[in-house]
């Protein structure tokens, strides 16, 4: 990626250049040639080696133009058919299809969230109807802003309301929209009858009457939950540990100097008993 630069003068050194990273426009994609492509490897659905960030790129450049991605619909599931199929024709590729559009639809989410961050996060809602971003229609914008950004949905986490567990479990195991597996279905029914005997249980205590105790090998890290490193025991710094070792230093040779004395003190007894 080449970086924009622009010139600092001062007294000491009127041609200093500093150098500013330039907007990401992925020109290695955008100048190829008609009919030149670029070879992408997939792996567990995403690619990887030679070209894999590029490609990325081109998948976040293409999915925050809005002239191909809609913004005025509540969610993914909405976007028709159609639309889909405008924004494969983008990409110019004929496998992967599924896999491609589930990443696409990770992007787009991220790209919304970036755009709800800078336009609309801790302003009025009538400055952010005024923040129109570069690109985006007025119509969709007031659309996102009045009607996706400050719906319930959208708020809840950010006004202390997580989502449901049961809810959570269900959406992370389902297999074609069910729970197939004995021991997920036992949970999710658990978590339920919780829930309803107590809406007022902290997560953590809904969680651990599911599952016991919490150990090393299972942390729960939703709303309260014990972390990692509360159970593995709370990292040092660099100069605790500098202490630490030159206190383990210090008795260290303490002990050798023990050690000799008393190695000396034996051999002396050891002369005086020879006859």
């Amino acid at each position: 990626m080449k970086h924009s630069q622009t010139t600092e003068k001062d007294s000491s050194n009127p041609t200093k250049i500093k150098e500013v990273r330039g907007s990401n426009k992925c020109k290695e994609v955008s100048l190829l040639e008609i009919g030149q492509m670029l070879n992408v490897t997939f792996y567990n659905n995403r690619t990887v080696g030679k070209n894999s960030n590029l490609f990325s790129r081109h998948l976040e450049k293409t999915v925050c133009d809005c002239n191909i991605f809609p913004l005025g619909v509540s969610s993914w599931n909405d976007i028709k058919h159609e639309k889909l199929n405008h924004m494969w024709a983008a990409i110019e590729m004929n496998i992967h299809r599924d896999h491609i559009l589930g990443w696409m639809n990770e992007l787009w989410k991220k790209c919304r969230g970036h755009l709800h961050s800078k336009y609309v996060k801790d302003e009025p809602i009538q400055q952010s109807l005024r923040n129109v971003p570069t690109g985006v229609d007025k119509k969709e914008w007031k659309w996102l802003v009045k009607e996706h950004f400050s719906f319930e949905c959208f708020q809840g986490r950010k006004n202390a309301h997580p989502p449901d567990l049961a809810n959570i479990l269900f959406e992370t195991r389902k297999k074609d929209n069910k729970l197939v597996e004995h021991e997920t279905i036992q949970k999710h029914v658990q978590l339920e009858k919780n829930v309803q005997a107590d809406p007022s249980l902290p997560i953590i205590e809904i969680v651990e009457k599911c599952r016991g105790p919490q150990t090393r090998n299972y942390v729960f890290g939703l709303e309260g939950g014990v972390k990692a490193k509360d159970l593995k025991g709370g990292t040092s710094s660099k100069a605790e540990l500098l202490v630490a070792l030159r206190s383990t230093r210090e008795d260290a040779k303490s002990l050798n100097e023990e050690n000799e004395s008393m190695n000396e003190e034996n051999k002396s007894s050891n002369d005086r008993c020879l006859p």
